[in-house]
């Protein structure tokens, strides 16, 4: 087999999927991405070279992170730059630097030819019998191999030389490839739909209340329930009115006693940007960290808001009491 390294493959040793189609059975081997892919840098186009009336689409390797998943069907930015490296039907973007070495472990194949690939991407170009989306998704489920390769102190990279030396395991069995990748697009299909409706579910609840509550200048809103519509005004009313303002702080670390406990103890970072119902508890401390520190025990249904860090999140402990820290 040249270079590959046949597997003996065996359940109990997790050299192959738990879960395969039927009629399938053919041995996976482990090969190198030297095998699989010819792997190109990125031309010389940068963010400032995007232009919303460009006349060519192109991707940064920026929005790699932040815009496409494995699959790339759709290009959403354009230049006028030509220098950049062009894209081919099934080539697979890799972020080449970014603060994390996450980061670099994420793969998006590309189908589409001629778009302008920026700097710091890497472009796997398969060779031979390989299907790029497969092998989009099996990069990125090999995380772990890609960051051992992965160097760099304040800003990470991983370069071609280094990729192309990652052992993967892989079938060859093209219509095995298929089936997989297929299932897997399919299912990010349903995943993109689901969340394009709770998009759209997120700005009804935006416009609700936009008109339950009344706008700068109004007393009333703009939409009142029937049974309240004779209820008058609404009335200003300053926060310490409504109820009693309690601060928390953290117990020192110091004393790992402190830190063990039941009682929930939560900082800015458990609550949650976008839902006032999700504050993540990992936290626990006894009534001595209590005793002898400035947290205090938070009532359930109480109102958490966040005034240094992440200022302006809430929350409510609809479950639990709890203490916070400071923040």
């Amino acid at each position: 087999m040249s270079k590959k390294k046949k597997l003996i493959l065996s359940k109990a040793e997790g050299l192959i999927p738990e879960l395969r189609f039927p009629k399938f059975s053919e041995n996976w081997d482990i090969i190198s991405v030297a095998e699989m892919c010819d792997v190109h840098r990125g031309g010389a186009f940068s963010k400032a070279d995007m232009d919303e009336n460009g006349s060519k689409p192109c991707i940064h390797y920026g929005e790699l992170f932040t815009k496409y998943n494995e699959v790339i069907t759709d290009v959403f930015s354009k230049t006028n730059n030509s220098d950049g490296f062009k894209s081919e039907v099934g080539d697979i973007l890799m972020p080449s630097s970014d603060v994390t070495p996450d980061g670099l472990a994420k793969a998006s194949a590309i189908m589409l030819d001629d778009v302008i690939l920026g700097g710091d991407m890497n472009i796997l170009r398969p060779k031979g019998n390989f299907n790029s989306i497969f092998l989009a998704y099996l990069l990125n489920h090999s995380k772990r191999e890609i960051i051992k390769l992965v160097s760099g102190t304040t800003v990470k990279h991983i370069y071609p030389s280094q990729i192309i030396t990652c052992q993967l395991p892989i079938v060859n069995n093209k219509s095995e490839q298929n089936k997989i990748a297929s299932c897997l697009s399919s299912l990010d299909e349903v995943i993109a739909a689901h969340n394009q409706k709770l998009d759209t579910l997120k700005d009804h609840k935006k416009g609700l209340m936009q008109n339950l509550f009344p706008q700068e200048g109004e007393k009333v809103p703009k939409y009142r329930f029937k049974e309240f519509v004779k209820d008058g005004d609404w009335v200003k009313t300053k926060l310490r009115d409504l109820g009693e303002f309690i601060g928390g702080g953290t117990p020192s670390r110091a004393n790992s006693e402190y830190w063990i406990g039941n009682i929930p103890w939560i900082s800015s970072s458990d609550i949650s940007e976008d839902d006032i119902h999700n504050i993540s508890i990992t936290q626990f401390i006894n009534k001595n960290a209590i005793k002898e520190s400035a947290t205090k025990i938070i009532p359930k249904g109480s109102v958490l808001f966040v005034s240094r860090v992440g200022v302006g999140k809430l929350a409510i402990n609809t479950d639990n009491e709890l203490c916070t820290s400071q923040d």
